[in-house]
């Protein structure tokens, strides 16, 4: 049997306390997901940073929890900014930026450091540069290699009159199939012309609330 939890006051959990609003068990360990539960006793309401998605390790006298999010701890022991309503959670800044592909390739981005193991999608920016004034050059991001599901392009649909440096951009959402990875297929209309990168900017939850 389920309770109904609200929360009418700030708490402010601290990675480096231990246990009731701290982290369930360790220490803080760096380039970390750390995830964010409701916990309850019966009288007090609390949170507590957990790197389990599923069983973290509960305070003495607690035994309701809820997960209701989580949060990246970076290499220099800071957590990520971020903003969360219900299942959608977006970045202050734009994240994980993969850096440049050159020419007509395709492979896999990682999002370990941009996307917890819990996201059901992911909210993406593709970008394509063209460095010549043909165009017809872009970047495909999908779900899964060979994009065969929904995904998000940046095509280069106007060449540039001065013969250089077009970007087309283009943002979206794509559903994760693989953990923490998305794929790409980058197209040109030379074999060395243009670039391409992705940035993941935010993810959505499946069951959140």
């Amino acid at each position: 049997v389920g309770i109904v939890l609200n929360f009418t006051a700030n708490i402010v959990p601290a990675i480096t306390a231990s246990g009731v609003n701290g982290l369930d068990t360790g220490a803080e360990a760096a380039s970390t997901w750390y995830h964010i539960w409701a916990i309850y006793d019966g009288t007090t309401k609390a949170l507590l940073f957990s790197v389990s998605a599923t069983a973290p390790t509960m305070p003495s006298g607690y035994t309701y929890k809820k997960y209701i999010g989580a949060v990246y701890n970076s290499s220099g022991s800071d957590f990520v900014v971020f903003a969360q309503k219900g299942n959608l959670v977006f970045f202050a800044t734009v994240s994980n930026d993969t850096g440049l592909q050159v020419g007509t390739v395709s492979g896999s981005f990682s999002l370990t450091a941009a996307v917890p193991t819990t996201a059901q999608s992911v909210f993406v920016r593709v970008r394509y540069f063209s460095n010549t004034n043909e165009p017809g050059g872009a970047m495909e991001v999908g779900s899964r290699s060979g994009l065969a599901l929904g995904s998000v392009k940046a095509e280069e649909i106007m060449a540039n009159a001065g013969g250089h440096n077009t970007v087309a951009t283009s943002n979206g959402e794509i559903l994760i199939e693989t953990s923490q990875t998305v794929y790409y297929t980058i197209t040109n209309e030379s074999t060395t012309d243009g670039t391409g990168n992705g940035d993941a900017y935010g993810w959505r939850f499946a069951d959140v609330v």
